[in-house]
């Protein structure tokens, strides 16, 4: 871990400290009847044994960013019906530079409660996609050091400004929990030439069902938005010559031009999750479909679903993941000529396939930390006589199951 970032974690404890110790919730300026400060630290090392990276990030390199993160969230009473939020994180985000750890607003919202089993939210929030969407970056409140990424990596957005609606309706010891959001974002994603390019979305647009028991939860989600981002690549360009002799064989030259433009994606995206709780064992089980479209370019239909089970034995807990993850690409190849101009020559259609088992072990140190060990076996399955990539970086992936080693602590506080 780098100089900058201890410097980043020892600069947001101190604030934690004199917020606490000042007491300011009973003097703050705005008269708030009341401030809540929380926390959360997740820091962690992970190593695999390919030199072909899984999510671009886990290979031979020992890597001290990518588990980790540090978070403070407020909230703040104004009246009977309003509250204020908001959540400042600091970890490695999607598409930064290897090094760069950034504080940065992950949420910040306003909340209207007119009744009990209703209210309204304005302003930056988590997309409520996952089972564990109310806590995706807290360590302490899931099972494995990172959630599976067979699943997880699907998720086409995170985050988005705009409005929401939830309404909870309870009877006895159970509750149906129904909400509708709608908004923008702006993101990274990686374009064809695999560079990070910025892009954006301006009708965001989904809904969510949650049926919650304290032993069963029970929530599927579905999303739809057009996204557009700057599309960078490389495109094959080609020249026939005969010099108007016909006893001399046509002859092809080949050149490449890199390409700027703008691509629209248009994607749906649903998931469906189970949590089951009884006494010490625990089940947690998630199904994500993402279903993509760019124009003239790119169709993509992606499905993933993982399983875990884990039973605490007093300060110990074992835990089995099997994870799957399926892509089925079709890419447009273009040729560019005298005549016609860009035409369309064929398509490719891919599938690529990847499974991983993860042997987890957690030390539960405290109530409010643990101690985690992780041991992943990832293997990128061969379909159709090759091998794609999976999540690894390159083609063809590794034609040999890979190991990854993980190590974390979490703690909130």
């Amino acid at each position: 871990m780098n100089f900058r970032i201890l410097l980043i974690f020892i600069f947001l404890l101190i604030i934690v400290k004199v917020v606490v110790n000042a007491n300011i919730a009973n003097n703050i300026a705005f008269s708030f009847d009341q401030v809540e400060i929380k926390g959360f630290l997740t820091t962690g090392a992970t190593r695999g044994d390919s030199n072909n990276p899984l999510n671009y990030e886990i290979d031979k390199k020992v890597n001290y960013l990518y588990d980790t993160k540090l978070g403070l969230n407020f909230s703040s009473i104004i009246t009977n019906h309003w509250t204020i939020a908001a959540q400042l994180l600091a970890k490695k985000w999607t598409g930064e530079n290897e090094e760069d750890f950034k504080v940065k607003a992950d949420w910040i919202f306003a909340k209207y409660r007119p009744y009990n089993s209703l209210y309204f939210k304005v302003g930056k929030q988590k997309l409520p996609l996952w089972l564990i969407s109310e806590y995706l970056d807290v360590g302490l409140l899931y099972p494995w050091i990172r959630p599976p990424l067979e699943v997880y990596t699907l998720g086409p957005l995170s985050n988005f400004f705009g409005g929401s609606i939830n309404y909870t309706y309870d009877f006895g010891t159970y509750s149906v929990i129904s909400e509708v959001f709608i908004g923008q974002t702006s993101f990274n994603l990686k374009d064809r030439n695999l560079e990070y390019s910025k892009g954006k979305t301006e009708s965001i647009f989904g809904s969510n069902i949650t049926f919650f028991h304290p032993q069963v939860k029970i929530r599927a989600s579905v999303v739809r938005a057009p996204r557009s981002y700057q599309d960078n690549y490389f495109q094959t360009n080609t020249n026939t010559y005969d010099n108007g002799d016909t006893t001399r064989p046509v002859r092809n030259s080949y050149s490449q031009t890199f390409i700027t433009t703008k691509t629209l994606n248009d994607f749906t995206f649903w998931t469906l999750g189970t949590q089951l709780n009884y006494y010490d064992s625990f089940l947690y089980s998630e199904y994500a479909h993402l279903d993509e479209h760019a124009k003239d370019f790119f169709d993509g239909k992606y499905d993933s679903f993982y399983f875990t089970l884990g039973h605490r034995i007093k300060k110990v807990t074992p835990v089995l993941t099997y994870a799957f993850y399926k892509a089925n690409l079709s890419n447009l190849i273009y040729i560019v000529d005298s005549n016609p101009p860009q035409t369309v020559i064929s398509s490719t259609a891919r599938i690529s396939k990847q499974h991983s088992l993860i042997a987890g072990l957690i030390i539960h140190t405290t109530d409010n930390s643990d101690l985690k060990f992780e041991y992943q076996r990832s293997e990128v399955l061969k379909t159709n006589g090759t091998y794609e990539h999976g999540l690894f970086s390159e083609t063809p992936g590794p034609q040999r199951p890979v190991s990854i080693f993980s190590i974390a602590f979490d703690y909130v506080f």
